[in-house]
């Protein structure tokens, strides 16, 4: 059957590498996909080895402005009237208010994910609904918007899956942890203030001073050009270079390695204010690396049963306590690792999650006869 992806963006983040987490599932089930988006984008070339075609389609003018949602749909049905899908995928929930006034009014099924948890509009509401079928990351996600007016019997809750095989603890693949003689901490995510990184700081800044070697990682970048995220950027640096011992907190950007990345760490970080389902939190989970993060959106439904590494935002201080356990007490690293790995293994896999979206994909279909 034909597929046809749509993406707004053509940059990698959680939502795009999760997709091509259950990409060869689809594809081995007898989907064929096109994929229209930026043609030059890094998420274009990595669609491109997996097989997909590319149609080059942009929500963007040449300027980089975002036109207008009713010239966006007009080209966007003429590019779905001539491919003549059977299913089309809005991979976000900005692409899936676009798609589903279109095809409301085609023969192909609108499939839409919902990857936010953000308060939308009467209109975008409407809009969204009119897909076919609208799937949801987490529990807290599709209840958070079947709560402001969404359907409930077209939304799905299927969870991420990540790639067990590349994300594996030390102890599993027995691949020493490369030698350092300080605790490592990780913090990943895009430099915002949704990601919460200066709750992190914050609290490691009070941590650090009861460890007698130790460094917090910082691996992203900043996306936004407003002023007030590149004044939030500054300020953390502002407070690193005040709070911590110099060399202590280091800001590596983008990394194409998280995996090595958690392979070496001690600890992983993750204080977002929101969160629908986290992937860095899943890839830490299949690495067996322990977890200290917030308790906001999908988070609790990675963490069950390990509800004391889970804090609320406003008093994310109170999680030293658990670092300085977790980077101090090697038994009890090793004991929440191993728990950690279970988790993954039992709930999040990518075979999981492919076998999930292929079911969506195919009751989608014989259900509208299409």
């Amino acid at each position: 059957m034909k597929s046809l992806l749509i993406s707004e963006f053509g940059a990698l983040n959680g939502g795009e590498f999760s997709f091509l987490t259950a990409l060869p599932f689809l594809q081995q089930s007898g989907f064929e996909f096109c994929a229209a988006l930026p043609p030059d984008s890094d998420f274009a070339k990595l669609l491109a080895k997996h097989g997909v075609s590319i149609e080059p389609f942009s929500f963007h003018d040449e300027s980089g402005t975002r036109k207008q949602q009713p010239q966006i749909r007009e080209e966007l049905d003429l590019l779905i009237r001539r491919i003549d899908p059977n299913i089309v995928h809005a991979n976000s929930l900005a692409a899936g208010r676009i798609l589903g006034p279109v095809t409301a009014n085609l023969k192909a099924v609108g499939l839409g994910y919902i990857r936010d948890i953000i308060k939308l509009s009467r209109k975008a509401i409407q809009d969204v609904s009119q897909l076919d079928q609208i799937v949801a990351v987490s529990q807290a996600t599709a209840d958070f918007h079947i709560g402001h007016g969404m359907p409930a019997d077209k939304i799905q809750v299927i969870h991420n899956g990540v790639d067990l095989k590349r994300f594996l603890p030390n102890w599993m693949n027995l691949t020493p942890r490369p030698f350092t003689d300080s605790k490592i901490c990780l913090c990943i995510g895009q430099i915002g203030m949704r990601k919460g990184v200066d709750l992190t700081l914050e609290m490691l800044a009070k941590a650090f001073k009861q460890i007698d070697k130790a460094e917090l990682w910082i691996v992203g970048e900043r996306h936004s050009q407003k002023l007030e995220a590149i004044q939030y950027e500054q300020q953390l640096h502002s407070f690193a270079d005040e709070h911590f011992k110099e060399g202590a907190v280091k800001w590596l950007g983008r990394s194409d390695d998280i995996s090595e990345l958690m392979r070496r760490a001690d600890l992983l970080v993750h204080a977002a204010k929101q969160e629908p389902l986290g992937r860095v939190l899943l890839e830490a989970a299949a690495s067996g690396l322990p977890i200290v993060t917030t308790n906001v959106g999908g988070t609790p439904e990675i963490l069950r049963g390990l509800d004391e590494f889970m804090f609320e935002p406003g008093n994310f201080d109170d999680a030293v306590p658990a670092v300085i356990e977790l980077l101090g007490n090697e038994e009890r690293h090793r004991e929440v690792s191993v728990a950690l790995r279970k988790i993954a293994e039992d709930q999040f896999s990518a075979e999981r999650a492919g076998e999930d979206l292929v079911d969506c994909y195919k009751r989608a279909v014989d259900l509208l006869g299409r």
